[in-house]
């Protein structure tokens, strides 16, 4: 009974976010990443034989999926938050190896 259950709620989710692709005005710019987004490429038989039109499609696809920007904030968020300690170290060690070698830190603060 609960992998039924599990089969229809991501039935749902899927079919929902697919139907959101569809539904929702296509962005022409992101703010955030300072672009222009993938518009739905031309479909022909030309098109589908030479691989440009999956390729298009993909782009299209991945620049208008429904919350793009929330999950990038998302991402970037959990990425500052569960790897800064990672980060830091990194830098740490990177500093000391500038004062090693040159004497002076390198790094640009």
């Amino acid at each position: 009974m609960m992998k039924k259950i599990q089969v229809i709620i991501f039935a749902v989710v899927f079919f929902g976010i697919s139907v959101l692709t569809w539904v929702t005005p296509d962005k022409e710019y992101s703010e955030s990443e300072r672009r222009l987004l993938a518009k739905l490429p031309g479909i022909s038989m030309e098109t589908i034989i030479d691989g440009t039109f999956q390729d298009g499609a993909e782009k299209y696809v991945t620049d208008q999926f429904p919350f793009r920007d929330r999950l990038r904030s998302a991402k970037a968020l959990s990425n500052t938050r569960f790897s800064a300690r990672k980060t830091t170290t990194i830098y740490m060690k990177l500093t000391v190896m500038c004062q090693r070698f040159f004497g002076r830190t390198m790094l640009v603060q």
